[in-house]
């Protein structure tokens, strides 16, 4: 009886977690709340190559900067991430005031003026008197990223996330130096450019003119070149009338558009809606911002080939968060797993089956959606392979736990289904830029270059899910004595079986991947740290096969190596690239090294576990053949 409630309770959990992600996204406060930021967050922007909507990049730039999607006013309330975004584009003395960069290293923090806390949210007002030591102690930091120390790779990190702050402050919006009204500059631009080229003709042969009009041009011009400079935030489109193009020779920023009608440009209707959308949101009139956006949609309407659905989907992308709603339902069902194998009771390994699969279901939209808004295919960076690592690792356990219903392999893909997404999150905040950001053209439109990569990801699924079942077994074999000699029996196979698959797919993959190289290098094989590492993943497996099968190792050494197979398969997914050196060295992280040692020990002590004698194991009988 008592296991038939928790069943229920179990799924019941799974479905909040459900009903929780589904619900629309709040994304403002109540006095916010008349405004129409849903539509905002829509807004199509050209930045980081990509068109995006501005939800995603505010989103991205929160994250980047303090580790959440979203900012922190001066008393410490949460302040959404699209009301920090029109804060930040349209009134910058508001924004100037939220804490939203994250210091967390001691030496940076006393330079800093702060002391006696480890983690300090600091707003950009209150950074304002320390930016010229921090750019001289960022000038300071050695080029290499090896030879940096952690007070370095902190100073250079804040100094890139103050740089990003700097260039949403003028993205849209230049600093008119207590004028709120943007409009009205606007206005005062259009009367003095009819007789622009006259000033400029007065300016140049040092004659006089009208004093008044010409210190109105001069200055408005200053104040709009700091707008044009900006390459990162690109929200006007080119006046043309055909169907505008992904790339920046069509879309450029209010600043270069208002320069332009210096030199007999026409007046920009996405310049003008975006100046009534800032004096809007500073004036707290919600009517004439929601029709300030509507105007921007209007013009865009019809223009970006689909563009605005597509935005309007990635919008519900990140709002429904599908990786994080299956990282919570993998954690529930590791938990029923759990208590399934303390209370000896099949039910509650259905519900963690069921939950399982379940997750399963956001976490393949979640790819199926990068895919349609990238337009690449599912693994492009080491963001995306992680997330791809713990979907093929599930998707495999699923008809093992289906045909054997122990729970090994449900608590296996949890483990590593939760693990991976994670790392994808930690890989997303360390990396500060957009996950599906565009590919260099060496990697984009190449066959054998996708096709490798996604075949040697899936090698690394089944490796790691052989090595979380090996794990398994030999803690469950030495601490408890609920491993009985059948479900010691059913393990060995189940491993087995993920290491044959793992050998096919990572040979293959390390083929393609001579393929790829071949054309675009000239050469299939160069002893590159990755393809070594590649190889070395090859001959582990095949090494564990060949063992078992000459009947070098038995049981309890399988387990072993499946669970050095992750260290292996690790060290050829991130070890490389901490080395610095080779072609494929990307995605440096100081802070990889320290969470990739710390994995490493605790599989050697595992390793270690499964050394120790026979009768030592408190589930000994498993070991018999």
């Amino acid at each position: 009886m008592k296991a038939r409630i928790v069943f229920w309770i179990v799924l019941g959990l799974a479905a909040l977690f459900v009903v929780s992600a589904l619900r629309p996204d709040r994304t403002a406060r109540a006095e916010r709340a008349d405004f129409d930021l849903d539509a905002f967050g829509r807004l199509p922007v050209l930045d980081g190559g990509r068109l995006k909507p501005v939800d995603t990049v505010a989103r991205n730039a929160l994250v980047y900067f303090r580790g959440r999607q979203s900012a922190m006013d001066e008393d410490g309330r949460r302040v959404p991430h699209l009301q920090w975004a029109a804060d930040i584009l349209f009134d910058r003395e508001t924004a100037a005031d939220y804490k939203v960069f994250r210091v967390d290293n001691p030496d940076l923090l006393g330079l800093l003026g702060s002391s006696g806390s480890d983690v300090v949210h600091f707003s950009y007002a209150g950074l304002a008197p320390h930016l010229a030591e921090i750019e001289r102690q960022a000038r300071l930091a050695p080029e290499e990223s090896a030879l940096r120390n952690r007070f370095q790779n902190a100073v250079l990190r804040l100094r890139i996330a103050l740089i990003k702050y700097q260039s949403l402050e003028t993205a849209l919006v230049p600093h008119l130096y207590g004028e709120r009204n943007v409009s009205s500059a606007y206005a005062r631009f259009d009367a003095v450019l009819p007789n622009a080229v006259d000033i400029m003709r007065t300016m140049e042969t040092g004659g006089r003119g009208d004093n008044l009009e010409i210190n109105d041009f001069v200055r408005l011009t200053t104040l709009f070149r700091q707008v044009a400079d900006s390459r990162s935030f690109l929200a006007v489109p080119e006046m043309t009338d055909g169907p505008l193009r992904w790339n920046e020779t069509e879309w450029s920023n209010p600043g270069k558009a208002l320069l332009a009608r210096v030199h007999g440009g026409s007046p920009d209707p996405v310049v003008a809606a975006y100046g009534r959308m800032a004096d809007a949101w500073v004036t707290g009139d919600a009517p004439a911002f929601s029709a300030a956006v509507e105007d921007v949609n209007g013009y865009l309407r019809g223009r970006l080939d689909g563009f605005q659905a597509r935005a309007g989907f990635e919008y519900f992308f990140n709002g429904l968060a599908p990786f994080y709603l299956s990282l919570q339902l993998y954690v529930l069902a590791f938990l029923a797993i759990c208590f399934a194998w303390l209370w000896n009771t099949r039910s509650l390994n259905t519900a963690a089956l069921i939950v399982i699969c379940v997750a399963l279901l956001p976490h393949t939209f979640g790819l199926a959606a990068r895919v349609y808004l990238s337009g690449y295919a599912p693994v492009t960076n080491l963001y995306s392979s992680a997330v791809f690592v713990g979907w093929g690792a599930v998707l495999f356990a699923v008809p093992l736990e289906w045909g054997q219903r122990n729970g090994l392999a449900a608590a296996a893909a949890a483990l590593t289904g939760f693990c991976t997404l994670v790392i994808a999150h930690n890989l997303a905040v360390a990396g500060g830029t957009d996950t599906m950001e565009m590919m260099r053209a060496v990697l984009d439109s190449n066959f054998w270059l996708a096709t490798h990569v996604i075949t040697i990801i899936v090698g690394y699924s089944a490796v790691f899910l052989a090595g979380a079942m090996g794990l398994f077994f030999i803690v469950r074999g030495v601490c408890t004595r609920s491993l009985d000699v059948a479900t010691a029996r059913s393990i060995e196979r189940m491993v087995y079986g993920a290491t044959c698959f793992a050998l096919l797919f990572t040979f293959l993959g390390t083929v393609l991947g001579g393929v790829w190289a071949d054309q675009s290098w000239g050469r299939f094989w160069g002893w590159d740290p990755k393809e070594n590492g590649a190889l070395m993943l090859v001959l582990w497996t095949a090494m564990m096969l060949h063992a078992k099968r000459i009947r070098m190792v038995e049981r309890r050494g399988f387990m072993a190596l499946a669970v050095g197979g992750g260290i292996v398969t690790s060290w050829s997914w991130f070890g490389t690239n901490l080395l610095g050196v080779g072609l494929h060295s990307y995605g440096f992280m100081d802070r990889g090294f320290f969470w990739l040692m710390v994995f490493w020990l605790s599989q050697s002590a595992i390793i270690a576990l499964a050394a120790t004698r026979p009768e030592k194991w408190r589930s000994g009988a498993a070991l018999e053949r």
